[in-house]
């Protein structure tokens, strides 16, 4: 069978549908599979990898498979968590209907177990502070699990490189920080987040793998949910 590979995308772009209009997606669509199906003879197989299943290329496919145009086989399907601030208008609200009363007992207990170096703090870093940022965030990594797989950042020249450029360039309008929670000057987590317009993406996250029980990943968790309600945008 040839198999038909989708154009590749960026290692870290995930929703890799092509650009189309919305009006012209099923046209656009049909003239692509079209244009293969009479380039490439015998079977054909098109492998599309991290495509949004609730776009416009998606709902194109779909309605080429009813009419038996094609046929769709989806070979994993994942979701990333989403929280619609206007679902729950404080920060508080959320956390209480997300988290039980004895989760929030057992992660204040451990906030009290991170806190021996000074209460904790969380601290924004964008602009001109956020190079100095990114290489604690490398550090928190590379201490954990991941550093003892080999696929920390830190591990990986190129992508560590790539994604501090896009730090950087996006950092300069306010679009990209790294979230930084301290117990007085000591960094326990960090993440990493892209903003556009009234969205912001948690991209990554580290933390120091000696407090792993306390579970400080976890807390730098609630602690960012409650600055993003603060922010104006």
């Amino acid at each position: 069978v040839a198999i038909l590979n989708a154009p590749p995308v960026p290692r870290y772009n995930l929703c890799g549908g092509p650009l189309i209009g919305a009006n012209g997606s099923a046209a656009c669509i049909s003239a692509m599979l079209a244009h293969l199906k009479a380039s490439s003879p015998g079977p054909r197989l098109l492998l599309i990898n991290d495509l949004p299943a609730d776009g416009l290329v998606w709902r194109a496919l779909e309605d080429m498979a009813s009419d038996g145009r094609i046929r769709i086989s989806v070979i994993s399907r994942w979701e990333r968590a989403m929280l619609e601030r206007s679902a729950f208008p404080e920060a508080p609200s959320y956390l209480a209907a997300t988290l039980s009363s004895s989760s929030r007992k057992r992660l204040r207990s451990k906030r009290r177990s991170l806190e021996g170096d000074g209460a904790l703090t969380l601290i924004a870093h964008t602009g001109a502070s956020i190079d100095a940022a990114f290489e604690t965030f490398l550090r928190l990594e590379v201490s954990g699990w991941k550093g003892r797989a080999g696929t920390a950042l830190s591990q990986k020249p190129d992508e560590s490189a790539y994604v501090g450029k896009v730090l950087q360039a996006m950092a300069v309008a306010n679009r990209a920080f790294v979230l930084e929670m301290r117990s007085g000057e000591k960094a326990l987590a960090s993440g990493l987040f892209l903003r556009c317009g009234g969205e912001a993406s948690f991209w990554k996250t580290a933390y120091d793998a000696a407090q792993a029980r306390y579970s400080p990943g976890v807390i730098l968790d609630m602690m960012v949910t409650e600055w993003l309600y603060d922010q104006p945008w």
